[in-house]
């Protein structure tokens, strides 16, 4: 009987084994990746300033495509149209689901309640996208003052300039047109 728990116990030992080195794999990978990101850390930087990670994301995506596609405004913008529609259906099939399965069985799930689903799935889309907008204002004031000073100090030519001019009267035209079409539902 004592050797039937003691190779139980070498069993169960044995089984565990793999468990916690997997465990300690995926931590250092975590830790890795952590490093990778980090803005604070030189660990896994470049030396260039548009691509501060070297290593990508993901192994099927260049970090490049992941940094100035994935992760550019205008991607943003559509994603963030794709979650408004993804909500909307989530609502519309809240609403088949009532009449199915209950009322009850509805409201165990989250985010299932009217008000969440009416006002909420409105004015959390509306404040992502106007961030996004914002902030890309913000920034595209930002590069054409930067701009401004470098065309004073001849380190870009007035094309340059005229450019990043542009962009800017584009990008805050596009945050006031926002501004002024932007509800928030109550």
């Amino acid at each position: 009987m004592q050797m039937n728990r003691s190779l139980l116990k070498a069993a169960i030992f044995l089984a565990l084994v793999p468990v916690a080195v997997a465990g300690m794999l995926w931590s250092v990978k975590e830790q890795q990746t952590r490093l990778q990101l980090s803005p604070d850390s030189n660990a896994g930087t470049a030396n260039s300033t548009s691509n501060p990670v070297k290593q990508p994301v993901h192994p099927d995506e260049l970090i490049d495509d992941t940094l100035n596609q994935r992760f550019a405004f205008e991607n943003s913008l559509t994603r963030t149209q794709q979650i408004k529609e993804a909500l909307e259906s989530f609502r519309q099939l809240t609403d088949t689901s009532k009449a199915k399965l209950g009322k009850s069985a509805i409201a165990s799930v989250k985010n299932t309640d009217s008000e969440t689903q009416t006002l909420g799935f409105y004015n959390w889309v509306g404040s992502v996208e106007g961030t996004l907008i914002r902030q890309n204002y913000q920034l595209k004031k930002l590069e054409f003052k930067l701009a401004e000073k470098q065309y004073q100090d001849q380190e870009i030519s007035k094309t340059e300039l005229d450019k990043k001019s542009a962009d800017y009267h584009k990008a805050e035209q596009k945050f006031q047109t926002f501004l002024k079409t932007f509800t928030i539902a109550d």
